[in-house]
């Protein structure tokens, strides 16, 4: 038996090898979609998705898809179909523009609405009722106490350490810029020439810093 004969018999064989390999995978994919349309399966398939372990898999799954080429290209394709449709825009940043141009016509709208009310006798009644009682809240005290620091003497407000009293407090100014709570009565009883010196003793007994620090040029 020649070299020619002995290939053509292995070819052979190998063929139907493979023929019969590929029909047995045909057949069980075939017994796999029919046990799949079955009610037994449809039935296990939903008490699976129900428990822990299958949300935990789902979960897993979708996140897995997500991060995805695949996934990425069709939650794309899917938000700009949901704009399309929903607001006629191709993108979220279109549909952000879209949304501020709306709500700042709405804000503008309501605002105006809100100042022809305060200009009649009932607006103004409320306007003033709402004002007396934003006054007695503890933002509105420290709002008060602010605005007449920088009225009465031109100064900037910013805070340097954030209050440590529980009580009704005073901003003192340590130079045209920085401003520390103290203790309304405490500040009030420094009054005089010596004013900044006696008020400087003080913050360096409770804040235990030092202010010269903060008032070098």
């Amino acid at each position: 038996m020649n070299k020619q004969t002995l290939d053509i018999i292995y070819n052979t064989k190998n063929i139907s090898l493979i023929s019969i390999i590929e029909t047995q995978k045909e057949l069980e994919r075939q017994k796999r979609e029919d046990y799949e349309k079955t009610k037994k399966c449809k039935e296990t398939k939903k008490r699976y998705r129900q428990s822990e372990k299958g949300k935990k898999a789902i979960q897993e799954a979708q996140k897995k898809y997500r991060q995805s080429e695949k996934g990425k290209k069709a939650i794309q394709k899917a938000k700009k179909k949901y704009f399309e449709k929903k607001y006629g825009v191709s993108s979220y940043y279109e549909y952000l523009i879209l949304m501020q141009k709306k709500n700042s016509k709405s804000y503008q709208k309501g605002l105006s609405k809100t100042k022809q009310y305060q200009k009649t006798k009932e607006g103004k009644k409320s306007l003033k009722k709402a004002q007396k009682k934003y006054r007695q809240t503890d933002k509105g005290k420290q709002s008060a106490i602010k605005s007449k620091t920088k009225r009465k003497r031109n100064l900037k407000f910013i805070e340097l350490i954030p209050n440590i009293f529980h009580c009704k407090i005073h901003y003192h100014h340590i130079n045209n810029f920085f401003i520390i709570s103290l203790p309304k009565n405490i500040h009030l009883q420094t009054n005089g020439k010596k004013h900044k010196e006696k008020c400087k003793k003080i913050i360096e007994k409770y804040y235990k810093i030092d202010i010269d620090i903060f008032l070098k040029p």
